[in-house]
């Protein structure tokens, strides 16, 4: 998360415009939010990749119904309300 954010500190000093947003893909309100923060700093977007993903921690077996539900909420759901 911190490369993240300092990268884009980075493009603002060669004269981009970024903005570093954390947030839960899984969350439909933290979407929500930073569709809202990106329209309020650019006006729009033009472009929108959601890119992300998580595995689950240890095996089919010994994974818990939270890990499975968190696993499924990024990686599924995450793509859904974007």
């Amino acid at each position: 998360m911190a490369a993240r954010k300092a990268a884009a500190v980075a493009l603002c000093a060669v004269g981009g415009d970024a903005v570093f947003l954390q947030h839960d893909a899984s969350s439909e309100a933290d979407l929500k939010r930073i569709v809202e923060a990106t329209c309020a700093r650019w006006g729009r977007i033009d472009i929108l990749v959601n890119n992300a993903g998580i595995g689950l921690a240890g095996s089919i077996e010994s994974v818990t119904a939270d890990i499975w539900s968190k696993t499924m909420g990024v990686n599924l759901d995450g793509g859904f309300s974007a």
